[in-house]
């Protein structure tokens, strides 16, 4: 079963694809920042060794940060690397324009690498003139070329209200920024208070049926679900009798009923409802949340997907309990699936405050 992508008036995900495998990607979130990525040529040996991140706030004189990932993986790393007129390379991280040596680069986690702003303006420049870029250390390379640099750095520019300005990286002008569109606030959650720590009771299809008479009925047309045949009896061998169910005590007036709805090849998903615990029974008083969860946590609904097997390109989400009902607080996805475990970025589309 396919997710619900979410989409957003200021959500914008774009892909040029500059060879098979490489690519562009930009994406802005609800409150305008934009990220943009790419990925390093393909090596000799078949691999991308890195990624690299533009990373822009909307408003007036905000600079265009840069951030460089490489992959840990020293079979693929190990190449002979001749280093030409600059100063001998130890383990640590250093960008290169051409053979111009532009110093070594931050660290700040784990294979995570940040550019000062020197550094970040001499790469966007050397991408404006289509000129090679390399970050190399003493024992591997990875190389960027432009191809659809111009398309993404001007979508950028568009989405913040950047072109004609003294601030845009490619519609640049004589004006000064002083109209460029303001970050929209970060929307704030007021979180709900939650039954903690979690009380939850397995149930039966028949106790279900006892709190939530239509289930059968929704299970199937509401929620889309197909991962159980309610009609047939299914027996836990170790209890003798059907609990598939959840019931999990959310809030002094509501509960949520937990149950698996749908699997696919590398993903499965819960369907969830609440059910107000004060309220006469009634269908109409039992809302649907969604069928995309895979989790419940302290007032947190949260979803992660793989987009192919190996884990290296994710769609996460989470909804948070504000005492009424489930709010989408979180929206993110990762980039192409080339390699990275986890995904190259954390590339929102939607982020709130929790309060």
């Amino acid at each position: 079963m396919e997710l619900t992508v979410m989409r957003f008036c200021y959500c914008l995900l774009l892909t040029l694809f500059t060879t098979p495998v490489i690519a562009w990607d930009i994406v802005c979130d609800n409150t305008l920042t934009c990220r943009v990525i790419e990925y390093s040529d393909i090596s000799d040996t078949g691999v991308i060794k890195s990624s690299i991140l533009f990373q822009r706030k909307a408003g007036a004189n905000q600079p265009v940060e840069i951030y460089v990932r490489t992959k840990n993986n020293k079979e693929e790393d190990e190449e002979d690397i001749e280093i030409k007129n600059t100063q001998q390379l130890d383990n640590s991280l250093a960008a290169f324009i051409n053979q111009e040596y532009l110093g070594e680069l931050k660290e700040i986690q784990n294979n995570i690498y940040q550019l000062s702003q020197f550094q970040a303006t001499k790469i966007i420049q050397a991408f404006t003139k289509n000129e090679k870029v390399i970050f190399r250390n003493n024992r591997s390379q990875s190389s960027y070329t432009n191809g659809g640099f111009y398309d993404v750095m001007l979508t950028m520019d568009k989405k913040q209200g950047r072109v004609g300005t003294t601030g845009a990286v490619i519609a640049h002008g004589n004006k000064n920024e002083s109209n460029v569109y303001a970050p929209i606030p970060v929307p704030t959650i007021k979180k709900g208070k939650v039954i903690a720590p979690e009380q939850s009771q397995k149930l039966n299809t028949n106790e279900v049926i006892k709190i939530f008479p239509q289930f059968k009925k929704r299970y199937i047309h509401e929620a889309k679900c197909d991962a159980y045949d309610l009609e047939d009896p299914y027996y836990d061998e170790t209890q003798g009798y059907d609990k598939r169910f959840r019931l999990i005590k959310l809030d002094n007036n509501h509960d949520l009923l937990e149950t698996r709805c749908w699997f696919s090849a590398y993903n499965s998903g819960n369907a969830y409802w609440i059910i107000s615990n004060t309220a006469k029974l009634s269908n109409k008083n039992i809302k649907f949340i969604n069928n995309e969860g895979n989790t419940y946590k302290n007032g947190t609904i949260s979803s992660i997907a793989k987009l192919r097997g190996e884990g290296d390109c994710l769609e996460k989400s989470s909804w948070t309990w504000n005492g009424h009902k489930f709010m989408l607080s979180s929206n993110i996805s990762t980039g192409e699936c080339l390699g990275f475990d986890g995904g190259a970025w954390e590339l929102p589309s939607f982020v709130s405050e929790i309060k």
